[in-house]
């Protein structure tokens, strides 16, 4: 049976600019390259489940403007149901995003408070045909409803836990508590290690977020692969299959919604990560706005080492 996964979170246009290299001060700089995609950590996790094959939801909100119908339009297309969407009277999330050669990327964000609000009791969706649930923190109080509930029915609940505003790491603490897998971006775990200016131990980092939360918890490190603790405490890494990157923006996204699928078909977390691993790898090789098929994310997996390294 085909599993169903919700996603819970940020839904963005993105709107694409590629430049020679990234703005540094004042100044007019000209683009190769403009595109406008779906984004947003929970929106582009969806995709990718529906690229792998899978039944992918969506629960985000949009506004009442032409962008809103954009990413309708996109989600259909993309294979994402998108009948949880919440409209709000205001503008749909937007991002500049430029990227240079090397795939490095700066993105400023506009993001109306209205569509972040906590969703009321009537609006929560039914997680019974759900085998697993995916929460970005972007939306605290969509994903604590989503998180807590996916606990109290017995199936899996991932955090995506990037970076974010100092003043929201206590919220993030509860909803780490309500997740079975939490999953940090590097610089993610930096911040919940409260940003070290000597050296960062992310083990140590991962050993306190494991206490913390009482969840099963990882660290994607790009190109250096996937640090994750063993139900001992013991750290091993997966390794990130090698390609021929065309864009890294959505990889993490990606890397989120393959663990979230995995888990839903019954991997344990070492074969979920490495899957994962290799679905992020796959989307890193595919142009701007595509999200890879199952069976490029397996030839990656089949290429890559199959025992972890120890870190």
């Amino acid at each position: 049976m085909t599993p169903r996964i919700l996603c819970a979170g940020c839904l963005v246009v993105d709107e694409i600019f590629r430049l020679p290299a990234l703005p540094a001060g004042d100044g007019k700089f000209f683009a190769s390259e403009r595109r406008r995609v779906l984004g947003g950590m929970a929106a582009a996790a969806a995709a990718t489940i529906a690229a792998l094959g899978a039944k992918a939801h969506l629960w985000a909100a949009v506004g009442d403007d032409p962008e809103a119908r954009f990413l309708q339009n996109e989600l259909r297309r993309l294979g994402v149901r998108p009948r949880l969407l919440r409209r709000k009277k205001t503008a749909t999330s937007f991002s500049a995003v430029c990227l240079d050669p090397d795939g490095r990327r700066m993105i400023v964000n506009r993001a109306p408070p209205a569509l972040f609000a906590p969703p009321r009791e009537s609006e929560a969706p039914s997680l019974r045909p759900f085998g697993a649930v995916l929460a970005d923190i972007r939306w605290p109080g969509g994903a604590k409803c989503v998180l807590r509930a996916a606990r109290k029915a017995g199936i899996p609940a991932v955090l995506d836990w990037e970076t974010a505003p100092d003043s929201k790491l206590s919220e993030l603490r509860h909803l780490a508590r309500a997740a079975t897998h939490v999953v940090f971006s590097s610089d993610g775990l930096r911040q919940f290690a409260g940003n070290p200016k000597g050296k960062f131990r992310p083990v140590a980092a991962l050993r306190a977020a494991a206490e913390m939360s009482r969840a099963r918890v990882a660290a994607t490190r790009g190109e250096k692969g996937v640090l994750f603790l063993r139900p001992d405490g013991s750290a091993e890494v997966i390794p990130a299959p090698r390609v021929d990157a065309v864009s890294t923006l959505g990889a993490g996204d990606a890397f989120h919604g393959a663990l979230a699928l995995a888990l839903a078909e019954g991997a344990g977390i070492e074969g979920g990560l490495a899957f994962a691993a290799a679905v992020a790898a796959a989307k890193c090789a595919k142009p701007i706005g595509q999200f890879p098929a199952r069976r490029e994310a397996e030839k990656l997996r089949r290429q890559a080492s199959a025992s972890p390294e120890k870190s």
